[in-house]
Parts: structure tokens; C-alpha cells; sequence
């Protein structure tokens, strides 16, 4: 049966659940924002950026899983091919992760939001 090795599972777990509260973080900022200074142009840019933030953590989750079930559907073994395109979604979207966190907290910061 293919499977990832344990540490790589386990470490795409924890990518995924990251991911979906990048997801969850930049949306309620999103939402805080617009409820409290409403769809003005300077919050126009900081509402996109937010956006964005969700949809690129939304399309690494869904990377992910899609993977995932590649992988599960790879048989007797999986690819090298498969497993080098896991390998490198995983180290990219690593990197990604502390940029969306310091662009939401940079923005809760200078909108003063809680």
C-alpha cells in the first residue's frame, strides 16, 4: 500500500490545520475590518490582501489533500515523481505560512484590531 513516510504525514497534518487558521484568521480580519470601518479606500487594499491571504492558504489545503489522495491511490508504491511533488508543495508552503501570519498580524496591528 503507498503511504508517505510517518514524519512527512505528520508533518502535512500539522501544514493543513496551519492552513486552515491562516483560512479562519484572515477572514474574521477581513470581517472586523470591514464591520468596523466599513468598505472605504484605505481598507479596499488591506481587504484584498486578506482575501488573498485566504485563498492562497485555501488552495495549499486543497493542494494537500488532493495530494494526499493521490497518494493513497498510488499503487503498489508511490512515484518518485509523486513524492518529489509532495516533498516540494510541502517546503514551499512552509515558507508561506509565516509570511500570512506576519501580513494578518501586521494588519490587526496598525488597524488596532483585536
Amino acid at each position: 500500500m503507498a503511504t508517505l513516510p510517518p514524519n512527512t504525514a505528520a508533518s502535512i497534518a500539522i501544514i493543513k490545520a496551519q492552513c486552515l487558521s491562516m483560512v479562519n484568521l484572515a477572514t474574521k480580519t477581513e470581517w472586523q475590518l470591514f464591520t468596523r470601518f466599513g468598505e472605504v479606500e484605505e481598507t479596499l487594499v488591506v481587504i484584498t490582501e486578506l482575501k488573498t491571504v485566504a485563498q492562497e492558504a485555501s488552495d495549499a489545503f486543497s493542494r494537500f489533500s488532493s495530494l494526499q489522495l493521490k497518494v493513497a491511490t498510488a499503487q503498489p508504491e508511490i512515484s518518485a515523481a509523486l513524492a518529489k511533488l509532495v516533498l516540494d508543495s510541502k517546503e514551499r508552503i512552509e515558507t508561506r505560512i509565516p509570511a500570512w501570519e506576519r501580513s494578518i498580524e501586521e494588519i490587526l496591528s496598525t488597524w488596532r484590531l483585536p
